[in-house]
C-alpha cells in the first residue's frame, strides 16, 4: 500500500511539474507575444511618423514655394496675400520687400507681431485676421502710411498704447478679441472712420473718444459696457452705432446731438425706459430696444419718431399685454400727403421680409389682409392671420430686414 502511494505521490508531482512548465511556457509564450507587438506597434509608429515628416516637409516646400512665388510677384504688384498657409511665424524674406502696400496674413497660427515688420514701412493695408495672435509691438505702429489695420478674431489682452501714432488710420478692426480696456491713445486717430471693437470684454470706452470727429460707424456691441461716455455727441457724423449687449442701463443727453445716425442698436441691454433723446435724432432709421427692461408699453412716444423708423421692442417688461411682444413699423399715412402724420404697423414674427414701398404708396388701411395687418388702436393680436410661407419683399431704405418667430437675437445681424 506504502509503495502505491508514493507512485501516486510521484505521479502527482510530476503531472504539477509539468503543469507549471507548461504554464511557464505558456507565460513566456505570451510575453514573447507581447514583445512582437510592442516592437511591431513602434515600428508603425516610426513608420507614421516618417510619413507625417515627409509630409511636413512636402508642405513646408509647397509653402515656400508658393511664398517664394508670391514673393516674386508682391515686387510687381506691390500686393502680398499670404492667407491660410498655415504660417508659425512671418517669413524673413517678407521684411525685404520695402515696395508692399498690401500684406494679408490672416488664417495662419501666428502668435507674434514681430517689430521688424515695421521695416515695410509703405505699407497702407495690413491684415493679421484668424490668427492666435497675443501681442503686437509696438515698433508696428510706427506704419506711418497704414490706413487699414485688422487684428481681429486673435487673442489680444491688450492693444499697444503707440497705437495713436497710426495718424492715418482710416479703418481699425480688433473684435473678437479678449480686451479689458481700450487705450485713450486711440483718440488721436483723428481720421478714423470705422472702428470695430465688438465681441470682446471692455467695461468701459475712453472718455476722450469724442476726438474722433471723421467716425462713421462704431460698433461696440457684445461687450460688458455700464456706460456709453458723453463725449460721443461730439462725433456729429456718426451714422451708425452698434451697443446691444451690454450692461448699459442709461444712454447720455448728448445722443442728441447725433443727428446723422441712421442705425442706433441697444437691445440686450438693462434699460428701463426709452431714452427721450432719441426723439431728437431726425435721420434715424433702426432702433432696437428689444430685450431690456423697458417697463411702460411706449405706444404714445413711438409715434414720435421719424417717420421712416423701424423700431423693435418686443420682450420687455410691459405692463400691458396687448401687442407687447411685436416690432412697431412706420410709415407715411397717405392718406394726406401734405401731413407728416405716422400710423402704427404692427408686424407680427412670423414675417419673414418686411417691404415699405408699397405701404408708403397706399393707405395703410387698405392693405391686404393676407400680408399684414394694421391696427392703429389696441386691437386683438389673435386677429391676425399670415401664412408663415408667404413672404413680404421689398426694401426698406435700401436696408433688407428679416424677422424670424425663432429669432431670439432679431436684430444681431443689422
Amino acid at each position: 500500500m506504502k509503495k502505491e502511494n508514493k507512485k501516486e505521490e510521484n505521479k502527482n508531482e510530476n503531472e504539477n511539474g509539468n503543469e507549471k512548465e507548461n504554464g511557464n511556457k505558456k507565460e513566456k509564450e505570451k510575453e514573447k507575444e507581447n514583445e512582437n507587438k510592442k516592437e511591431k506597434e513602434k515600428e508603425n509608429e516610426n513608420e507614421n511618423k516618417k510619413e507625417k515628416e515627409k509630409e511636413m516637409e512636402c508642405c513646408e516646400q509647397k509653402t515656400n514655394e508658393n511664398t517664394t512665388k508670391r514673393l516674386k510677384q508682391s515686387k510687381k504688384t506691390n500686393t502680398l496675400v499670404l492667407e491660410s498657409y498655415k504660417l508659425l511665424t512671418i517669413p524673413p524674406s517678407i521684411y525685404s520687400i520695402r515696395n508692399i502696400t498690401i500684406l494679408n496674413l490672416s488664417n495662419n497660427a501666428l502668435e507674434i507681431v514681430p517689430s521688424q515688420l515695421s521695416l515695410l514701412n509703405q505699407l497702407r493695408i495690413l491684415i493679421l485676421s484668424h490668427n492666435f495672435i497675443v501681442t503686437v509691438e509696438e515698433e508696428i505702429c510706427n506704419l506711418e502710411f497704414l490706413e487699414q489695420l485688422d487684428l481681429s478674431y486673435n487673442c489680444l489682452k491688450v492693444i499697444p498704447k503707440s497705437i495713436g501714432n497710426l495718424t492715418n488710420l482710416i479703418k481699425l478692426k480688433v473684435k473678437n478679441n479678449i480686451l479689458n480696456e481700450i487705450p485713450s491713445q486711440i483718440a488721436q486717430l483723428t481720421k478714423l472712420k470705422s472702428l470695430l471693437l465688438d465681441e470682446n470684454r471692455l467695461k468701459k470706452i475712453p472718455q476722450n473718444i469724442g476726438n474722433l470727429k471723421k467716425l462713421k460707424k462704431l460698433c461696440i456691441n457684445n461687450n460688458e459696457i455700464r456706460n456709453i461716455p458723453h463725449t460721443i455727441g461730439n462725433i456729429f457724423g456718426l451714422e451708425k452705432l452698434f451697443a446691444h449687449t451690454n450692461y448699459l442701463t442709461t444712454i447720455p443727453s448728448d445722443i442728441a446731438k447725433l443727428k446723422n445716425i441712421t442705425t442706433f442698436t441697444l437691445s440686450h441691454n438693462f434699460l428701463r425706459s426709452i431714452p427721450s433723446q432719441l426723439l431728437q435724432l431726425p435721420k434715424l432709421e433702426i432702433l432696437t430696444l428689444d430685450n431690456n427692461l423697458i417697463l411702460q408699453n411706449p405706444k404714445a412716444e413711438l409715434l414720435l419718431f421719424p417717420i421712416r423708423c423701424l423700431v423693435t421692442i418686443e420682450n420687455n417688461l410691459f405692463q400691458e399685454t396687448s401687442q407687447s411682444n411685436i416690432p412697431y413699423i412706420f410709415s407715411t399715412s397717405p392718406t394726406n400727403q401734405e401731413s407728416s402724420q405716422k400710423s402704427i404697423i404692427y408686424i407680427p414674427l412670423s414675417a419673414k421680409q418686411l417691404d415699405f414701398t408699397e405701404i408708403d404708396n397706399q393707405n395703410p388701411s387698405n392693405i391686404n389682409d393676407n400680408s399684414m395687418q394694421i391696427e392703429k388702436d389696441n386691437q386683438n393680436e389673435n386677429n391676425f392671420q399670415k401664412d408663415d410661407k408667404e413672404w413680404i419683399t421689398e426694401e426698406f431704405s435700401n436696408i433688407e430686414i428679416q424677422i424670424s418667430q425663432n429669432d431670439s437675437d432679431l436684430w444681431n445681424e443689422i
